[in-house]
């Protein structure tokens, strides 16, 4: 049942990834502590997602416009290594309710604010958001939101966005791994689920944009961040009670 769970969500995750630049981790995120003390399932969702990245790192290289990345990717680095160090050693019950106020406040953002708000494209917001990824990248193992808004109106072609957006999230995420790594957060025994999940994602980003073509994106989209934010309340109080 886990496997099958985080599998079909990875899956999905992958094909919304494949449309917005961010969005599988995001989105195993909200169904991994379910299953898992929430410092493993940071762990396994980084651990597996990073595929994706590499992939499409690799094949938009090209296209990555490191002038504008630069000043979102060096603080997002250097964040999401210090802060990785925070999140392996706090509270996981502490931890999951700013999870869950996370979701809460994305779902909101996404379905009523994101539309009408605007990051303008300088060199200090890049900063600002840089850093912002970097930490939820560390502890929550989300990284999308916050370098989103600055790089979608820094970039007017959307393949330089996603080509940059794919290589801030390699970067940080080797960073944020390196701390789980050496501070013991892996074991022999998640290497099965890791490979299943690195397989669904790089199935999902195969076959997404096919999948979307027959669904309403926007509706499919509203729907996602309705469940994020109920799952999010969800894990507040629990967490709580």
């Amino acid at each position: 049942m886990v496997y099958f769970v985080c599998g079909l969500v990875a899956f999905l995750g992958a094909v919304i990834q494949a449309t917005m630049g961010f969005g599988g981790a995001m989105l195993l995120m909200n169904i991994m502590p379910m299953f898992f003390p929430l410092g493993k399932a940071v762990a396994l969702v980084q651990g597996s997602v990073i595929s994706i990245n590499i992939v499409y790192t690799i094949i938009y290289w090209k296209k990555i416009r490191w002038d504008v990345l630069f000043p979102a990717l060096i603080p997002g680095v250097v964040l999401g290594l210090l802060f990785s160090f925070v999140s392996v050693s706090s509270s996981s019950a502490l931890l999951s309710i700013g999870l869950g106020a996370l979701f809460v406040f994305l779902a909101f953002y996404y379905i009523l604010v994101v539309d009408k708000l605007h990051i303008a494209p300088s060199r200090l917001n890049g900063v600002v958001m840089g850093s912002l990824s970097g930490i939820t990248n560390a502890l929550f193992g989300l990284a999308g939101p916050p370098i989103a808004l600055y790089l979608a109106p820094s970039l007017e072609d959307n393949v330089s966005y996603f080509a940059s957006t794919q290589a801030f999230f390699l970067f940080s995420s080797i960073a944020c791994l390196s701390v789980r790594v050496f501070s013991g957060s892996y074991s022999a025994s998640d290497i099965p689920l890791l490979l299943f999940l690195v397989a669904l994602f790089l199935l999902g980003s195969v076959l997404g944009v096919k999948v979307l073509k027959k669904t309403s994106g926007k509706a499919l989209k509203k729907f996602i961040y309705a469940f994020i934010g109920l799952n999010g309340i969800y894990i507040i109080v629990k967490n709580i009670i």
